[in-house]
């Protein structure tokens, strides 16, 4: 007996215009197939910095809802792609295991997420006095200047 079913990780353009990225199943004992299913949708967009490429941007397809496997009709997708690019792949598996990222409720997505603690490592951790302390010393300093 055939297997007429695939599974992958893969991104879906839909006729809205939004691009999705998921582990995607496709019936495909239909000929054709009519629809498909998407497990842990998110949107997944890059950022630029200054023409390079430093990251991704990562939110959830549907944003106020405690499911996580969703139907999708084939009349509302323009095309899918698999995905097998690692640094994706491996940012998205990183998303879903994180703790901010869960299906259970809502009130668990807001109440499970935390605050990091800020280090050094991150950048220059100052309050806020004295960074507007810092801040008027350096402009008070550059209009002397220019007097």
């Amino acid at each position: 007996m055939e297997d007429n079913n695939l599974e992958f990780y893969g991104s879906i353009k839909l006729v809205t215009g939004e691009e999705i990225f998921g582990s995607i199943y496709v019936d495909e004992s239909e000929n054709p197939p009519e629809q498909l299913v998407i497990t842990d949708p998110i949107c997944l967009k890059m950022i630029n910095a200054g023409g390079v490429d430093v990251g991704f941007k990562i939110e959830p397809w549907m944003k106020f809802t405690t499911e996580d496997i969703f139907v999708i009709k084939m009349t509302q997708v323009i095309t899918i792609s698999e995905v097998t690019d690692s640094k994706i792949l491996d940012t998205y598996q990183r998303y879903l295991n994180s703790s901010s990222f869960t299906t259970k409720s809502l009130s668990n997505k807001t109440s499970s997420r935390s605050n990091p603690d800020i280090t050094k490592d991150m950048g220059y951790v100052s309050s806020v006095e004295s960074a507007r302390e810092l801040l008027e010393k350096i402009y008070d300093a550059e209009d002397s200047k220019e007097l």
